[in-house]
């Protein structure tokens, strides 16, 4: 399992995630040239899709929906990588039964959180 000084997002750290999965999509363009020709220019594979679910605050929840509601783009960073241009495509919170008794917080919740790259 992954600690927080592993991901953090909009300058952010995310509790350990307690499922966390990450890919990168093949950017790709083609061209067709005036002989017919068709050329596949491939970028590589540079464009972030991750979700992950972890516990967090009520403060933290906030953040993050916050971000999720107004679409803003966002940075991520796993382990010690950059992702920039980044936004999150879906949220998701539950709160943890009996949580509200947790001191200093309002509860824990379940956040689950879908990343995607520009």
């Amino acid at each position: 399992m992954l600690g927080s000084k592993y991901i953090s997002l909009a300058g952010s750290a995310i509790p350990n995630p307690t499922k966390f999965d990450y890919s990168f999509d093949r950017i790709e363009k083609s061209y067709k040239t005036e002989a017919g020709n068709e050329y596949v220019l491939i970028k590589g594979g540079s464009k972030l899709s991750a979700g992950l679910t972890f516990q967090a605050t009520s403060a933290l929840k906030a953040t993050l929906e916050a971000l999720y509601t107004s679409a803003a783009v966002v940075t991520v960073v796993i382990k010690s990588t950059t992702y920039t241009n980044c936004f999150i495509s879906s949220f998701s919170a539950d709160l943890v039964k009996d949580s509200e008794r947790t001191a200093n917080t309002d509860g824990l919740w379940e956040v689950s959180i879908d990343i995607r790259g520009l």
